[in-house]
Order: structure tokens, then sequence, then C-alpha cells
């Protein structure tokens, strides 16, 4: 019993692990999007059509991010729930 614990609580780490690394690299992507946005606004102050892509990029990252955090949230709940059910 001690030893299923055990491995479950090394699995439910690595999985935060892995959200936390996938987190980290959209936000990456959207700071990105945010800075070629920004670039292309400098160069052409006439940028208006792909200045949209971009807003729509980052909005749809920042969603992607915001139900990644959903998601890890309901697993800790989820974990620490099935933990207090084995006591």
């Amino acid at each position: 019993m001690e030893e299923d614990n055990q491995s479950l609580k090394e699995q439910f780490i690595v999985k935060i692990k892995n959200k936390i690394k996938i987190g980290y690299i959209s936000l990456f992507i959207v700071v990105i999007f945010y800075n070629l946005n920004n670039i292309f606004k400098f160069i052409s102050p006439k940028f208006e059509g792909v200045g949209e892509l971009f807003i729509i990029l980052l909005l749809v990252f920042i969603v992607a991010l915001l139900l990644d955090a959903y998601k890890l949230i309901i697993e800790i709940l989820e974990f620490i729930t099935t933990k207090e059910n084995c006591k």
C-alpha cells in the first residue's frame, strides 16, 4: 500500500513538472508573439492585418495557459482527495 502511494506521488510530481514546462514554453511563445507584434508596428505604422493575427494568437495561447493551470489545480485536488481517502 505504501509503495503504491509512493509511486502515485512520483507519477503526480512528474505530471506537475511536465505541465509547468509546457506552461513556461507557452508563456515564452506568448512573449515572442507580443514582441513580434510590437516590432512590426514599429517598423511599419500601417501594419494592420497581421497585427490582428498576432493578437488572436496571443489570446489563444493565454487561454491555453489558463486551461492548463485549471487542469493542474484539478489534478492537485484529486490527488489530495485520493490521499485522504487512503488514510
